[in-house]
């Protein structure tokens, strides 16, 4: 079988024992299959290093600032892809005089409920051929391209987590 060129638009056709696979849906099936079955990580027989008993202080209540939301937004990747929201990373990196405030209320707003918004949660999942023939669908590799906007709050909320284990020396030398 041959595929009809106007069938294929980035990924060529994938072979699967002896048939030839076209169809674009029929394609990010087999891509889904095999990356979700690529996720399952048996971690059963690991040990996690002990941490010594330190009695400091808890995190306690994390606030995010505007200057911290600013220094994220001005260092954006601006060649980086959107996400599912489709709001680039330029305009976001533009626009933070405007964008600060309210990022930062709606960051904070996030954490004291304890709620990530779920859109944030969400990825646009690409194909990226690695090496080999383009064909064989294990020849791929998955990238997920999620909301910019949730990597700003995740690169804030790990600067907070990651001072706090610096500064009362939980960290090991080992992570």
């Amino acid at each position: 079988m041959k595929c009809d060129s106007s069938d294929s638009r980035n990924i060529p056709p994938l072979q699967i024992d002896d048939d030839l696979i076209c169809d674009d849906t029929k394609k990010a099936k087999i891509f889904n299959d095999y990356f979700c079955g690529q996720s399952n990580l048996d971690d059963s027989n690991t040990h996690l290093p002990d941490i010594p008993d330190t009695r400091t202080e808890g995190l306690g209540d994390m606030i995010i600032s505007e200057n911290e939301v600013v220094d994220i937004l001005k260092i954006l990747d601006v060649s980086k892809a959107s996400g599912p929201d489709r709001i680039s990373p330029r305009l976001l990196k533009e626009a933070y005089g405007i964008l600060k405030y309210p990022l930062c209320r709606l960051f904070n707003l996030s954490l004291s409920v304890g709620k990530f918004p779920s859109d944030w949660k969400c990825a646009n999942v690409t194909p990226v051929f690695k090496k080999d023939s383009p064909s064989d669908y294990i020849n791929y590799r998955p990238i997920s391209l999620i909301s910019v906007i949730g990597k700003v709050m995740e690169r804030c909320v790990f600067k907070h987590i990651h001072n706090y284990l610096l500064a009362n020396q939980i960290i090991t030398p080992n992570q």
